[in-house]
């Protein structure tokens, strides 16, 4: 339990708050006025430099003076910080109570709030504010790159072994369901044979919403199971997918290769989400989203499992992170640099109503998207709960009936015994 609250806080920590920070260097480059950059929400533990006005009120609601003297402090600091590139005294860094992620507050980023003063976010042209918004998405796949060649080189590359063997299983997904593990061996599908894996995932694929029957053998015992896999579209086709993985092993890998492997696997996670989002929006079909509770399930797995399914899966968030705030969606990184590219392209500013009417949309969207990623989870984990439910009604009424035949079946012999005894007297007599 512990580890797993320790993997979850250090995964959302460290993706969200380099995210941040790739703002924050953006931000200085840029050479915008920097408020606040914090590490974690809520309560601030600890900080240094003048805290903002707003924060400074609620420290010192027992006296109008300290107050009044504490905002004069904070405006004398800001004016006295130069303008100038590279130079940014005044930015209070904290540290706060939730750990998991971060935010950098650059001066006038609140249309409303700003004074149009030099070193303020939207007095900077619109390309400074494009870099400030890309750097973010940029460090997550920074991050990302460096974990996965990190792990390449510490592990090797993963080659699927072709024994039958299964490695790993998914939580929620058919298989889960239906009881299997990883280290079952799968005997054979639909009455057919599977010396190899080839032959499971062939027979899993072309049988997407079909209920097939898998004989696997776990310590020597053969089971039977009936499942269907669920239809899932990738690079244009419909495959069925059960939810595991063959076995793999590891082949040491020379730096530079490790270098590249890790550079190819940015690009093929993000095309695969493209691919697969593209597939789902041309076929009108239900993505499967993973929420905060998925995040939290998987991440606590892969801590259990060992350190590089760990870091590996932290390199597969921070890409999904990067990749989800590129997205043209209002409030987004991705939603703020069309804006900013349709400012350079008609030189001319979004009025304040725009901007506030596609950050509402923006909002509803991201609440859209966040409820049903949730609902999503809940099914998943309510699915995996009412299969390990059922599988142990199963073997309770096994147990039960085979109990019932065992009595039975003494009760069967002692009869015969008494009968034969009585046949024995009878002669005797």
């Amino acid at each position: 339990m512990i580890l797993s609250v320790i993997a979850v806080i250090f995964t959302f920590g460290l993706v969200i708050f380099l995210h941040e920070l790739g703002h924050f260097i953006a931000c200085r480059i840029a050479g915008m006025r920097v408020i606040e950059f914090s590490l974690g929400f809520g309560p601030e533990i600890i900080g240094w430099g003048p805290k903002p006005p707003e924060e400074k009120k609620d420290d010192t609601n027992s006296g109008e003076n300290n107050g009044a003297e504490n905002k004069q402090e904070f405006r004398q600091a800001a004016a006295s910080e130069p303008a100038e590139k590279g130079q940014f005294k005044g930015t209070r860094y904290s540290i706060r109570w939730i750990p998991l992620g971060g935010y950098v507050q650059p001066a006038g980023e609140i249309v409303e709030e700003a004074k149009g003063e030099p070193d303020e976010y939207y007095s900077k042209p619109w390309y400074s504010r494009l870099g400030v918004a890309l750097a973010g998405p940029a460090m997550n796949y920074v991050l990302a790159f460096i974990l996965f060649t990190a792990v390449i080189l510490a592990t090797g590359n993963a080659i699927p072994k072709t024994d039958p063997v299964i490695g790993d299983i998914s939580d929620g997904y058919p298989a889960e369901v239906a009881g299997m593990k990883a280290g079952d061996r799968i005997v054979s599908i639909n009455g057919k044979e599977t010396p190899e894996w080839k032959n499971v995932t062939e027979a899993i694929h072309a049988s997407a919403e079909k209920e097939i029957t898998i004989v696997y053998e776990r310590e020597s015992k053969q089971t039977t199971v009936k499942l269907t896999p669920k239809k899932t579209t990738i690079e244009g086709k419909d495959i069925g997918l059960v939810g595991i993985a063959p076995e793999v092993t590891y082949e040491p890998v020379p730096f530079f290769k490790a270098v590249s492997n890790g550079a190819y696997q940015c690009w093929y996670w993000t095309a695969l989400t493209v691919t697969t989002l593209k597939d789902n929006i041309v076929k009108r079909q239900k993505p499967d989203l993973a929420g905060p509770v998925g995040i939290v399930t998987v991440v606590s797995k892969a801590a259990h499992k060992g350190y590089a399914d760990f870091f590996f899966l932290i390199a597969l968030i921070s890409v999904a992170i990067g990749f989800f705030n590129l997205l043209p969606i209002p409030l987004v990184d991705g939603g703020q640099s069309l804006l900013f590219i349709a400012e350079g392209i008609m030189r001319k500013k979004p009025s304040l109503k725009v901007v506030e009417k596609l950050n509402i949309a923006g909002f509803a969207i991201l609440i859209g998207i966040f409820v049903f990623a949730t609902y999503s989870d809940i099914m998943r984990l309510k699915t995996s709960h009412d299969g390990k439910k059922a599988r142990e009604a199963a073997a309770a009424s096994k147990e039960a009936g085979e109990k019932t035949s065992s009595e039975s079946n003494k009760a069967l012999e002692q009869a015969v015994k008494a009968g034969s005894a009585a046949s024995q007297n009878t002669v005797k007599k």
